[in-house]
């Protein structure tokens, strides 16, 4: 079943082709609008995504793409578009679970015990084991 959205990034190897220097200009003009930028080994990931747009909009050439990109009336649509289709809007942080079971079973425990050492040290010197909380200074 297809859903019409299309994963943001490719998972093909990049091609042994030349690249078309269009490319390049893109790289630029999307690290000039929004500060991602493509290195050179990956700019197939950004073409990647050209393509994706050039099929979509039935665009002859990557040249033809360039121009809409810089010279249509829609320009600034488009280019939110490719910048949707080249960059990642989710994150996987912690949605893993062997993320979730090193927080679980290795990171929390030992946050726990440091600060149990801490609390620990601090009744033994005779210090209070919380610093005291500072009062707000009343606005002028």
């Amino acid at each position: 079943m297809t859903t019409g959205m299309q994963p943001a990034l490719a998972t093909a190897a990049p091609s042994k082709a030349p690249m078309d220097p269009i490319f390049r200009q893109i790289r630029d003009l999307v690290y000039k609008v929004s500060g991602i930028y493509q290195l050179d080994e990956k700019i197939y990931l950004l073409s990647d995504g050209c393509a994706r747009r050039i099929k979509l909009l039935n665009v002859k050439s990557p040249r033809e793409y360039w121009d809409l990109l810089t010279a249509h009336a829609s320009r600034e649509v488009e280019l939110r578009q490719l910048l949707n289709e080249i960059t990642i809007g989710e994150t996987c942080l912690f949605r893993s679970q062997p993320q979730l079971d090193a927080l679980h079973k290795i990171i929390l425990p030992e946050l726990v015990i440091e600060k149990t050492k801490q609390v620990t040290s601090a009744c033994a010197s005779g210090a209070p084991a919380v610093p005291p909380a500072r009062s707000p200074t009343p606005s002028p």
